[in-house]
């Protein structure tokens, strides 16, 4: 199971106190993404938001305070890429290259660390458990990864459009899966929202 690393990422958004701009979403509210040549780092100081990739509304990443976005390959093309708040959000955008000055300057090295191995086997545990996987067996997962976030992604985030958008797969068939896990008895939901799940068939699961 990948852990947030919240002490490394709370000293991190400590040494940026006075970095960068700030800026504070609504519910619902985009961000886009400048396109400049200099790269950026996005620090989720307050709330949760959505990375969505623009060209199929894919969900690639939830991330919830304290967090960080952009010190690796996850927004490599930023064009390609915008953020969706899920709560009220504040949100600090610095220079990579003035972050990576602090963390030169105050030794915070382990804790970028920290972080990037985080973010990245968040990754590759994805790739893992639904390349070459069966459309259930990659609702499983979802549903699986789902229960691992913050209860205020699962509150926000209902289990259906959290499984979708993540996995690509049209809303229908999510719909038509989600109805027979809970028939199942594996899943239990409300309104929308998942409270329990206790998915059979680990075997189909990395």
């Amino acid at each position: 199971m990948n852990i947030k690393p919240v002490a490394a990422l709370d000293r991190l958004l400590t040494a940026f106190m006075h970095e960068g701009i700030n800026y504070t979403l609504e519910r619902g509210q985009i961000f886009t993404f400048c396109t400049g040549e200099d790269a950026d780092v996005l620090l989720i100081r307050e709330g949760l938001v959505a990375v969505q990739r623009s060209s199929d509304e894919r969900l690639i990443y939830c991330l919830s305070a304290p967090g960080m976005l952009g010190v690796n390959t996850v927004l490599e093309n930023r064009a390609d890429y915008y953020l969706q708040a899920y709560d009220a959000t504040v949100l600090t955008v610095i220079p990579l290259c003035r972050v990576m000055e602090v963390v030169e300057t105050q030794n915070l090295w382990r804790e970028m660390y920290e972080v990037s191995n985080a973010t990245a086997s968040a990754m590759h545990g994805i790739l893992l458990n639904t390349s070459g996987k069966s459309s259930l067996a990659v609702i499983r997962y979802f549903l699986q990864a789902l229960e691992r976030e913050p209860a205020l992604i699962r509150r926000h985030i209902p289990a259906a459009e959290y499984v979708r958008t993540r996995s690509g797969l049209s809303r229908s068939y999510v719909m038509k899966c989600l109805a027979l896990l809970r028939s199942n008895g594996e899943i239990t939901m409300h309104q929308g929202a998942l409270v329990f799940c206790q998915l059979q068939h680990d075997s189909d699961l990395l």
